[in-house]
């Protein structure tokens, strides 16, 4: 592995890390093709999550999701935010993303991260 992949498997854990205490997420998806959203797809399926898709008004080619957990409508649990943190490198693949995640650090305090892809990062060969 190269020092360049360490790095980016390491940025990509952090960011897991505080999915783990998040309640809610939107991504952003520009430019991206239908194989890659039929993956994607795959993955929240997979994950146990689930997704209102819907277009972005003001960009017209821009596609939001927003994604949920079959529990985060009653509780939000642990479970809940593992599923997130490992949905995660799924959207790593995508071309063109931004992720904005509302993460509860303390208990009555809720933060807003977020994220825009500026290069594509994630290795396409390696299995997170």
């Amino acid at each position: 592995m190269t020092a360049a992949g360490l790095l980016h498997r390491y940025n990509c854990a952090q960011i897991q890390g505080l999915l783990l205490r998040c309640e809610g997420l939107i991504v952003s998806l520009t430019e991206s093709k239908a194989e890659g959203l039929r993956q994607l797809l795959k993955y929240l399926r997979f994950n146990k999550l689930l997704a209102k898709i819907s277009h972005d008004q003001k960009k017209k080619k821009t596609l939001m999701l927003e994604i949920d957990g079959p529990l985060s409508l009653f509780v939000n649990t642990q479970k809940y935010g593992l599923n997130l943190a490992n949905f995660f490198p799924a959207i790593l693949r995508q071309p063109e993303w931004e992720l904005d995640a509302e993460v509860r650090i303390r208990k009555n305090h809720v933060n807003t991260c977020t994220l825009i892809n500026l290069v594509e990062f994630a290795p396409t060969t390696v299995s997170f």
